[in-house]
């Protein structure tokens, strides 16, 4: 499965009873113990072989205005989320709306930064943002394609280190 599907992001967990299996090509999160990096994407596209055809999808996801829509107000959604983490004046965009292609996708991604309060703890971080990516439509989806529930649906997965260190996945 790795083989196929390479991405950066991925972890297998064998609970015992369960496993858990979590692939993503993106980070969705990076703290340290200053600052609260952020990468929200929302918006893709399947890349295709034909370069007219995959010249047209990327297009899609650059003009055409619900996709924009949706993922500029997702990033707003962070940004406001943010502010009990960090510093408000320090949050900001440094980039909105850009693709980012790999094998497979073209992706649409932000990154949004802000300096961390100092009483705010990982898991502050990552339960303020939270909310921003968790509508609670996409696992009946997957359900329903599926044929089946699964156990477990991971939204993200990441680790917390000793130093202070945190990474999840989107």
């Amino acid at each position: 499965l790795r083989g196929e599907n390479q991405t950066s992001y991925a972890a297998y967990l064998n609970c015992g009873d369960f496993t858990v299996l979590s692939q993503s090509r993106t980070c969705l999160m990076k703290v340290n113990a200053d600052n609260i990096k952020m990468s929200p994407t929302k918006g893709s596209s399947a890349k295709l072989a034909a370069k007219d055809q995959d010249g047209h999808a990327l297009d899609r996801l650059r003009y055409d205005d619900e996709i924009q829509s949706s993922h500029r107000y997702m990033v707003a959604d962070v940004m406001k989320n943010l502010d009990s983490v960090c510093d408000p004046k320090s949050i900001e965009a440094s980039s909105v709306a850009h693709i980012e292609s790999d094998s497979k996708a073209h992706h649409l991604v932000s990154s949004v930064v802000g300096v961390r309060n100092k009483e705010a703890d990982i898991l502050d971080c990552l339960l303020a943002v939270l909310p921003s990516f968790s509508d609670g439509r996409l696992a009946p989806v997957i359900s329903k394609i599926e044929g089946a529930a699964r156990n477990v649906y991971t939204g993200t997965i990441g680790f917390i280190s000793c130093n202070g260190l945190a990474e999840f996945n989107s």
